[in-house]
């Protein structure tokens, strides 16, 4: 199978639409969403953090459509990433932090994901209010 590559400004990943990753191994297999930094604090600088629920739903979809086209079943999983905190010069409070996490998640579940994929977190603490 050929993977093919696209790129897309941080955060907006679920406006252009991708073939969402396939996974396997031998114990499971499951689609991502391409929903990675589709959060209001991600997407809030390119003008789009209102539109949270409308771009992780559209991210859902796309997977779904990949996950149907696909030869065998395989499971939904919703991408969430971190908010880059590190390098960013403003540091929402810790329940704002949550709050957006929750957004994205709630907006996810609402579309039928079958469960989430926190990833590339680098900071344990901003990890541990996402979960």
């Amino acid at each position: 199978m050929r993977k093919r590559f696209f790129a897309a400004p941080d955060g907006a990943g679920a406006v252009f639409p991708r073939a969402p990753s396939l996974h396997r191994s031998r114990r499971a297999q499951h689609h991502r969403t391409n929903t990675f930094g589709a959060n209001r604090f991600k997407l809030a600088p390119l003008g789009l953090g209102d539109e949270v629920q409308r771009l992780n739903s559209r991210g859902v979809k796309i997977a779904r459509e990949a996950r149907e086209s696909a030869a065998r079943r395989s499971a939904h999983a919703g991408s969430i990433g971190p908010l880059g905190l590190g390098v960013q010069s403003r540091h929402p409070e810790p329940e704002e932090i949550q709050d957006i996490f929750h957004e994205q998640a709630l907006a996810l579940e609402e579309r039928g994901v079958d469960f989430y994929i926190l990833e590339t977190f680098s900071y344990i603490e901003e990890l541990m209010l996402a979960v």
